[in-house]
C-alpha cells in the first residue's frame, strides 16, 4: 500500500483539485502576512512575475507550497525540481480552475541539523566536495540556522568550485551568481533564497523565510493550541501510527510521546531549541530551562513567539495556517509525513491540501549522451545490475569449446575406424589453432574491457554517483556551467509533468 492511501483527496481528480482550489481561495493571507512577503521579497533580486504573484495574494488566490532545508549553494538537484515542480502546478492549477494559484518556497529555517546543509557535491566532469566546517564558536548546535551567518571560509570553497567550473562554457555565469549571494557575514538564508530567487526570476517563485518576528507572531494560536491539547495529538498520531504499521508503511518522522510538537528556546531565540516532554497536563521538562508550566509558557509565547520553533509534523500545520494552501510538493518522505499527519488537520480546523510528488529528473549533459551511444547504453541502463549491465555490453570472454562445437559434432560422424588418427590430428590441430586465436582474441577484449571500464565509471560519475540517485548526490552548479542558468531552469521547468512522478532522462 502507498503512504498516499491514507491521505483524504488524491491530485490525480481534477474535479478534487477544483475543490481544494476553490477551498482554499476562500481563505485570505492577512495584510500583516502580505505586507511581510514584501518586505521579504524587496531584499530578493527583482522580479516582475513575483510582484504579480504577491499582487495575486491580495485577492481571492490559493498557494502551492514547497520547501527545503537552506543547504550550502542549494544543496542537491532536488532543491531545484521542487520549486520547478511547484511553478508548474501552481500554472496547471490556474489554467485548471480559474483561480491564481502562485508558488511558494518555504524555507525551512527553523530546522538546527548545521551538519545536513553545511556540504555538498558538484560535478562538471569530475566530482567537486565542498564542506563548512561549524567552527562558530558563538553559535550552539541546536540554535535554528535562520541566523547563522556565512564564515570567511565561504571563499575558499567559493575558490575550490570555481577551479573546476571556470573552464567550462557558462562557469563564469554561475560562479558570479553564487559569489553575489555567498559572501561572509550573509545569513545561510539570506544566500539561499538569493540565488534561488536569482534562478526563478522569470517564474516568479515566491520565497518565505517562516523564522521572522511577523510569521512568529501569526503562528501564536497554532503553537499555542499544540502545547495545550498536546495529549489529544498524541493520542491521534499513536493511532495513525497504529494504522500505518498494520498497512506495513513505516512512520517517518518517530513520535516521542509526552513531547508537544514545539521545540523551546530557553536562552532566546537565537538560542538553542529543546523538545519539552509532559510531566502532568500543566507542566513540561525542557533541557536547559527546567520545570515549565503552562501560564509559563503561555506568557513566553504572547512576549515572544520567536522563542518558540516547529516540528517536522507540526511545520506543516503552521504552513497551512498562514497561507490559503491548495497543494504542497514534495518528495517521497514529505509525502509519508502528510500521510502521517492527516488527523492532526481537524484538530486545528484546517483541510489537508493536494500532496503531489515532486518531478525526478537524471540529467545527462550531451558528454554524457555521446558517450552512452558510444557504449551502446540508455542512461536507465545505469540502473542494471552490473552483470547485467556487462553482459550488455558485450564483454564476455569467448571459450575454445563454443567455437569447435560444431566441428567436434561433425568430427564425431567419422566412424571409419581408419580415419581415427586423422579425426584426432584434425581436432588437436583445430583446438590448438583455435586457442592461439582466441587468446589474442581475450587479450585484445580485457584491453578493451578496460577501456569501457573507465568509460563506464566516467558516465556513472555524471549519471549515477556512488550508485545512488544524481539529483540527491550534485548540486545544480555544475550542470548550469555547461549550459547556462536560464537554459537549465528553462530545460527543467519545461519537462515538469505536474502530475506523472515518474522518473526522466533530461539533457538541457
Amino acid at each position: 500500500m502507498r503512504a498516499d492511501a491514507f491521505l483524504p483527496v488524491g491530485f490525480g481528480d481534477p474535479a478534487d483539485r477544483l475543490r481544494r482550489v476553490e477551498s482554499a481561495a476562500k481563505r485570505r493571507v492577512s495584510p500583516e502576512l502580505l505586507a511581510e512577503l514584501y518586505t521579504q521579497s524587496a531584499a530578493l533580486p527583482a522580479s516582475v512575475a513575483r510582484e504579480a504573484h504577491l499582487s495575486s495574494l491580495a485577492g481571492p488566490s490559493a498557494v502551492v507550497a514547497t520547501g527545503q532545508q537552506v543547504g550550502l549553494f542549494l544543496g542537491p538537484l532536488y532543491t531545484v525540481y521542487k520549486a520547478a515542480s511547484a511553478v508548474v502546478l501552481a500554472r496547471t492549477l490556474t489554467v485548471e480552475t480559474g483561480i491564481p494559484c502562485v508558488p511558494l518556497f518555504w524555507l525551512q529555517t527553523e530546522d538546527h541539523d548545521f551538519a545536513e546543509i553545511a556540504h555538498c557535491r558538484m560535478t562538471a566532469g569530475e566530482p567537486v566536495e565542498l564542506q563548512i566546517a561549524n567552527d562558530e564558536a558563538s553559535v550552539h548546535e541546536r540554535a535554528s540556522v535562520a541566523k547563522r551567518r556565512l564564515p570567511d571560509a565561504i571563499t575558499l570553497q567559493l575558490d575550490l568550485l570555481a577551479e573546476a567550473l571556470l573552464p567550462k562554457p557558462h562557469g563564469a555565469e554561475v560562479m558570479a551568481l553564487l559569489r553575489r549571494h555567498y559572501v561572509p557575514g550573509a545569513t545561510w538564508p539570506e544566500a539561499f533564497a538569493g540565488v534561488l530567487a536569482s534562478l526563478f526570476v522569470d517564474e516568479g517563485l515566491v520565497i518565505f523565510d517562516p523564522r521572522r518576528p511577523v510569521p512568529a507572531r501569526l503562528s501564536r494560536p497554532i503553537l499555542a493550541r499544540a502545547i495545550a491539547e498536546s495529549a489529544q495529538i498524541d493520542t491521534a498520531l499513536t493511532e495513525r501510527g497504529a494504522a500505518l504499521e498494520q498497512a506495513g508503511l513505516d512512520q517517518q518522522i518517530r513520535l516521542r510521546p509526552g513531547s508537544p510538537l514545539v521545540f523551546f528556546h530557553p536562552h532566546g531565540a537565537e538560542g538553542p531549541r529543546h523538545r519539552m516532554v509532559a510531566v502532568s497536563d500543566d507542566e513540561w521538562s525542557c533541557p536547559e530551562a527546567g520545570m515549565l508550566r503552562r501560564p509559563d509558557l503561555e506568557a513566553a509565547l504572547a512576549s515572544d513567539p520567536l522563542r518558540f520553533s516547529t516540528s517536522a509534523l507540526l511545520r506543516p500545520i503552521v504552513q497551512d495556517a498562514l497561507f490559503p494552501t491548495a497543494a504542497y510538493v514534495g518528495g517521497p518522505a514529505e509525502v509519508s509525513y502528510f500521510a502521517q499527519l492527516a488527523p492532526l488537520y481537524p484538530l486545528f480546523g484546517l483541510e489537508v491540501p493536494l500532496v503531489v510528488p515532486r518531478a525526478r529528473f537524471r540529467l545527462v549533459p550531451v558528454a554524457a549522451r555521446r558517450l552512452c551511444d558510444e557504449l551502446g547504453l540508455s542512461p536507465s541502463d545505469l540502473d542494471r545490475p552490473d552483470d547485467a549491465l556487462w553482459a550488455k555490453l558485450g564483454a564476455a570472454l569467448p571459450s575454445v569449446d563454443a567455437w569447435t562445437a560444431e566441428l567436434e559434432a561433425r568430427l564425431a560422424t567419422v566412424g571409419d575406424p581408419d580415419l581415427a588418427r586423422a579425426v584426432e590430428r584434425t581436432r588437436f590441430s583445430v583446438r590448438r589453432a583455435v586457442e592461439r586465436l582466441l587468446k589474442r582474441q581475450r587479450h585484445l577484449i580485457l584491453e578493451r574491457e578496460e577501456t569501457q571500464r573507465v568509460r563506464l565509471s566516467h558516465l556513472a560519475r555524471w549519471l549515477k554517483p556512488d550508485g545512488e540517485p544524481q539529483e540527491r548526490v550534485y548540486g545544480f552548479a555544475g550542470f548550469a556551467s555547461l549550459v547556462s542558468c536560464k537554459t537549465l531552469i528553462a530545460s527543467i521547468v519545461g519537462a515538469v509533468h505536474p502530475f506523472d512522478p515518474a522518473s526522466q532522462d533530461l539533457t538541457p
